[in-house]
């Protein structure tokens, strides 16, 4: 009744809004680093790319609205010491190429630090990239039918372009708890390719280890996991969720000579990881792991590490949207009064 209450206020209040939940900073999620030719020829997944023009201006956006970017590291130093201006920190996802070719220039001109989360199936060639398969196969049909696989899911009449984005959507909830070998059957059985283009297509988007080992050498760059098979690891079973971290992390480890003390759960979603990967995590000494999920971080945060919001950035996020993020107001609407998630 009381909670009821207080979230009655802060619908009514903005500034009691923004002194209780815009919290001491933020943390941004992005994908790939595309030129703008590059990133037009996937529409459904148009959220993964930013522009290397578009990242450099909300970096000088934010520089000159006096937040100061800083690592995940400084972050933790900040929340147990916490300054005037709020904090943003950047975050990359998965081990895409561009993040070296077209995203370390920018950082570095701009001198803003990043954390990159690798996923060792893209250096190791593995990656089934099926958010790319499932819209290029939705494009090209005017049905989707999982039951080769196993899965009782059909779609017909795909014939308009809301029809397959609306198909896009709900094939994406049923495929992304999948395992990493369904994932794979669905590239093979679904979309019809075959092993060689699968790595064919590893080759030509994922970072080498070689160039992971050069990205790395940047002192801007904190080189994070992200599991092996890049699963949702709420959807596995504890003994697979507890592989993909720790052997992600020990692989990382071994490779680059360095402890890793960052985490990223794929996808991202509060339904993606929980408790058990909560204490996985603690048990392997990790500092910190993100979700992707909106919010503000915390001073509570230093004991919820595990439970970091983060928000995706792209060139069509609005002005009004990072308006509503920076006020706490985005806090508020996808988590009412909590300020820890999960």
């Amino acid at each position: 009744m009381i909670k009821k209450l207080l979230e009655s206020v802060l619908h009514r209040s903005p500034y009691l809004t923004n002194t209780l939940y815009s919290g001491e900073g933020y943390i941004f999620m992005l994908h790939r680093i595309l030129p703008i030719e590059e990133k037009i020829k996937f529409d459904y997944n148009s959220s993964l790319a930013i522009t290397p023009k578009g990242l450099e201006d909300f970096i000088r956006q934010f520089q000159e609205n006096n937040f100061d970017i800083i690592s995940l590291d400084d972050a933790f130093f900040r929340l147990k010491k916490p300054k005037k201006n709020k904090f943003i920190c950047f975050t990359i996802d998965d081990g895409y190429k561009d993040n070296l070719t077209f995203g370390l220039p920018v950082f570095e001109k701009m001198n803003v630090p990043f954390t990159v989360y690798i996923s060792s199936c893209f250096p190791e060639n593995r990656a089934i990239y099926w958010w790319y398969f499932l819209e290029t196969h939705i494009k090209r049909n005017e049905s989707i039918d999982l039951s080769s696989i196993g899965i009782n899911f059909k779609l017909n009449n795909l014939i308009d372009e809301q029809s397959k984005l609306d198909a896009f959507q709900k094939a994406s909830q049923i495929i992304k708890p999948l395992s990493y070998e369904k994932h794979k059957e669905f590239a093979l059985k679904i979309c019809g390719l075959t092993q060689e283009e699968l790595e064919g297509f590893n080759k030509q988007n994922n970072m080498t280890w070689d160039e992971i080992f050069e990205l790395n050498k940047s002192s801007l760059v904190t080189i994070g996991a992200h599991t092996t098979d890049h699963v949702s690891l709420k959807n596995q079973s504890f003994q697979n969720s507890k592989n993909q971290i720790q052997e992600s992390i020990l692989l990382l480890e071994n490779k680059l000579g360095e402890k890793m003390n960052h985490f990223a759960y794929p996808y991202g979603a509060l339904t993606d990881a929980g408790k058990n990967e909560f204490n996985i995590l603690k048990s392997l000494n990790i500092k910190s792991a993100v979700y992707n999920h909106p919010g503000s971080v915390f001073k509570q945060h230093l004991e919820f590490p595990y439970q970091l919001p983060r928000i995706g950035l792209t060139d069509e996020t609005s002005i009004s949207r990072l308006k509503k993020l920076f006020s706490g107001r985005l806090h508020f609407e996808f988590n009412g009064s909590n300020k820890i998630l999960g």
